[in-house]
């Protein structure tokens, strides 16, 4: 368990800050932090301070526990797809005419 990160990114340590944090899940660290605060991934602060900090052991254990399943595959192609019809719905409701085109 306590190497487990070493496999996917061997120059992180078993503790995270939000940066580093946001390079092992492909995340802006801003998007991190505000996850931590929302306790979907496990995040600690140290007592008086603002900075977060992260256990890489966790937060693999966090990814593992919530595989993408077809329920979820399936959610996030509809939301795709109603925002790309309302996208593209919008642009007929523009008047072109003010633009001079």
């Amino acid at each position: 368990m306590g190497t487990e990160h070493t496999e996917a990114r061997p120059d992180l340590g078993p503790i995270l800050d939000a940066v580093e944090a946001g390079e092992l899940l492909h995340m802006h660290p801003q998007s991190v932090r505000k996850l931590a605060k929302e306790g979907v991934i496990p995040g600690y602060r140290i007592p008086g301070s603002r900075k977060y900090k992260f256990f890489t052991n966790e937060l693999m254990a966090t990814l593992r526990g919530n595989p993408l399943t077809e329920t979820d595959s399936a959610e996030t192609d509809s939301a795709e797809t109603d925002s790309a019809e309302t996208d593209k719905g919008d642009l007929d409701e523009v008047d072109l005419g003010s633009w001079g085109l």
